[in-house]
């Protein structure tokens, strides 16, 4: 069934867009039984994908996405080319009648992309109908977000606060025309089913399928506090590193804005580090995060002339938009610390070293009177270093594994080891995620570890996490109980594996493993090659493979094709005799005898058939 109508959600920034994308890509299948169809290959928010396709006079919004996921400017055509692929293909399969795009990103589209774009659909779907969604905010409430999410991530988006409306939604207006739908992000938001109920709502869902929904609530508004810390890690190690003007020249090969600067990933960063820290109670109930009452007031004022533009062409009206001046709010109570404190496990070494110098630079962590019930004596938080007595013996006995204190309070330190392997135990409940071993290499690359378990401790999983990096991983021993065959790989998330050696081509590599009798002992070592040498040495490895594959194949080719000849062959030999029999037979029935003797043949069938009927029944 062909799509006949598109319906593209183009935000705008911090209404609601995520929770929308989210809702959308977890609930392909109901989509799909009510004739939608949502593209989860190009992942929940489209933004870079959709940028990447349309976006030529606006490529900055797409580079952000494409420095994150690794795709150079080399790459961006066979990644544009594998994506069409995927629409064309997805809707030839389907049997819906409606396509979804989301991607908040579009609004900020230039007059051109968004022509590309309308052509595009028409080009791959034939004559199908638009539909533009927008959310708008007012802009004071609209602002603070932003600036939130720039302390956050500074490449965000371009702060445009004096000309937001007109820019983002008026070539959309003239493009698409009445296809433009403009709804008020305020009023969206008190429907009854929410944000998201009023989405499905206006593109046409009925109420009752909207109620079996799975909503997904995303990147909702962050506490003061965690935006605080967010800022203070985006400052010290940001996630994108500058290489300079010159760095083309040193292989960076990616620019993420228009200032002649390239940029790069920052390789002690990965994508999803900081989510331990939404996900803590602080980050949800501290103190709001919120503008200055005198910068509330000068944004309304700068955004005057929009918000009339916008009043005139869609009817809602910001322009006199209460402000309220409110005294500040108490940060950093004692519930929302420990709570951050909680998420410290979770967090990477970077992110870890960063945290704590944060708090001491807040005077947090000194032991006095009013934090004393929450933290030990002195100036390290109990939470923070707390294993479990089994583990906490553990780092005492095994030389290879430093002291916890030192693993992460020693201010002396020059750096911050730029790699480290992390094991998980499996005590019954699940992975104890407070209770992570991290095992640093020497300097030959190895890392051991040696670990003793009670049986009472019933362990008969882990998961042991080799590096932080897409590596080559040589699993040189591992030993459960002194023995070497009462465990299996449950399960790995490695692209290639060559014996004991695993390749990942992906950050944050993993291998489970699952033992037939509960562990007493754990013993691994293993190498470990973030480098390009060991990826080197796996392409000579795929390469003599592959050689081996094709020569196989040759033979096998070989095999086949004198198969097919011999079958040929023998083909034009019956050939050969059925064309010969058939002469003879033609030879046969053109002869002058055949023909004389035609009268005697026609008597002779007579006779038989007076013949048959006279004889007697039996």
């Amino acid at each position: 069934m062909a799509i006949k109508k598109v319906i593209i959600h183009a935000g705008m920034h911090k209404t609601g867009s995520s929770s929308i994308q989210e809702t959308l890509f977890y609930n392909k299948i109901r989509l799909n039984e009510n004739g939608y169809l949502y593209l989860t290959e190009w992942g929940s928010n489209q933004s870079g994908v959709l940028t990447n396709l349309f976006g030529h006079d606006s490529p900055q919004w797409a580079r952000r996405y494409n420095i994150e996921n690794h795709i150079d400017i080399a790459m961006i055509e066979l990644f544009n080319e594998s994506n069409t692929n995927i629409l064309v293909n997805s809707v030839k399969h389907s049997n819906c009648e409606t396509l979804i795009v989301s991607g908040e990103d579009i609004c900020l589209f230039e007059r051109n992309d968004v022509n590309y774009m309308k052509e595009y659909f028409y080009k791959h779907l034939g004559d199908v109908v638009f539909s533009i969604m927008f959310y708008v905010r007012n802009p004071v409430d609209y602002t603070a977000s932003v600036y939130q999410q720039f302390m956050i991530t500074p490449h965000f988006m371009n702060l445009k606060t004096e000309q937001n409306f007109k820019f983002s939604l008026e070539k959309f207006m003239d493009v698409f025309g009445k296809a433009t739908c403009v709804y008020k992000f305020e009023d969206a938001i008190h429907h009854p089913l929410g944000l998201v109920g009023h989405f499905l709502e206006s593109i046409g869902m009925p109420a009752a399928e909207i109620e079996k929904f799975r909503v997904i609530k995303s990147n909702e508004s962050r506490s003061a506090e965690v935006v605080e810390i967010l800022n203070e890690i985006e400052a010290k190690q940001p996630q994108i590193l500058s290489a300079g003007i010159e760095g083309a020249k040193k292989g960076a090969k990616f620019d993420l804005l228009d200032d002649g600067n390239h940029y790069v990933a920052n390789p002690l960063r990965k994508l999803y580090d900081i989510e331990p820290l939404f996900k803590v109670e602080g980050a949800k109930k501290g103190a709001k995060f919120d503008l200055p009452y005198n910068e509330k007031v000068r944004i309304q004022a700068l955004a005057k002339e929009d918000s009339l533009w916008l009043k005139e062409k869609t009817g809602i009206d910001y322009s006199n938009y209460k402000i309220e001046e409110k005294e500040p709010p108490e940060t950093y109570s004692r519930d929302t610390i420990e709570s951050f404190i909680s998420a410290f496990p979770l967090l990477t070494f970077p992110l870890k070293t960063i945290f704590l110098d944060f708090f001491r630079q807040k005077h947090l962590l000194t032991g006095d009177d009013k934090f004393r019930t929450l933290y030990a004596e002195g100036s390290v938080p109990w939470k923070i270093y707390h294993f479990s007595r089994e583990v906490d013996n553990l780092l005492k006995l095994t030389p290879d594994l430093r002291d916890s204190d030192r693993m992460f309070y020693d201010n002396n330190r020059e750096s911050t080891p730029a790699n480290y392997a992390e094991l998980f135990i499996d005590y019954g409940n699940g992975l104890a995620l407070d209770q992570i071993v991290q095992i640093y290499p020497n300097a030959e690359s190895r890392l051991r570890c040696a670990i003793k378990f009670d049986t009472k401790d019933n362990v008969k999983k882990f998961r042991l996490d080799p590096s932080l990096y897409a590596s080559v991983i040589v699993l040189k021993d591992l030993r459960v109980n002194d023995k070497n065959d009462n465990y299996t790989l449950a399960y790995g998330n490695h692209d290639d594996c060559f014996g004991n050696m695993y390749v990942f081509f992906r950050d944050d590599p993993q291998l489970w493993f699952e033992c037939s009798e509960t562990v007493t002992s754990l013993f691994f070592e293993l190498i470990v090659d973030t480098g390009s040498y060991g990826f080197s040495f796996c392409s000579k490895k795929w390469s003599a493979g592959m050689q081996q594959q094709l020569y196989a194949l040759g033979h096998a080719n070989s095999d086949l094709q004198q198969q097919l000849c011999a079958l040929n062959n023998s083909n034009n030999e019956l050939q050969q005799q059925l064309d010969e029999e058939s002469g003879k037979n033609t030879a046969l029935l053109n002869s002058t005898s055949w023909r004389l003797m035609q009268p005697l043949r026609t008597v002779m069938d007579w006779l038989r058939k007076i013949a048959g009927k006279s004889a007697p029944k039996s």
